[in-house]
């Protein structure tokens, strides 16, 4: 899927009722910086997790009310480093929330 004029490998979860755009790790962050350089805030996200086969969404995500896309930026990168370090074995993806709403697949 192109997201700000550049190729990115999303997860389509619909199979499982999960509606939106997930990403990788490594993918998450990449589009992060790239939404933030384009002007927009990452307002927040969900972790979701492999449990079996199945993907499915856990308690964990965040929330963001800061009021320049650095910070917003600064604040989502905390929190997905944190998570690295307290789940180091869980599969898990991304869901991200930008100001313009790129959450969510047609």
């Amino acid at each position: 899927m192109v997201l700000f004029n550049k190729e990115y490998g999303v997860y389509d979860l619909r199979q499982y009722g999960l509606k939106g755009l997930y990403f990788d790790l490594v993918s998450a962050i990449d589009f992060m910086y790239c939404a933030v350089n384009h002007g927009e805030k990452i307002l927040g996200g969900d972790i979701i997790i492999l449990n079996g086969k199945n993907y499915m969404e856990s308690d964990n995500n965040w929330y963001s009310e800061e009021e320049t896309p650095e910070k917003s930026l600064e604040i989502a990168i905390d929190y997905l480093h944190r998570y690295l370090i307290e789940h180091p074995y869980v599969d898990w993806l991304v869901g991200i929330i930008t100001s313009s709403n790129y959450q969510f697949m047609e």
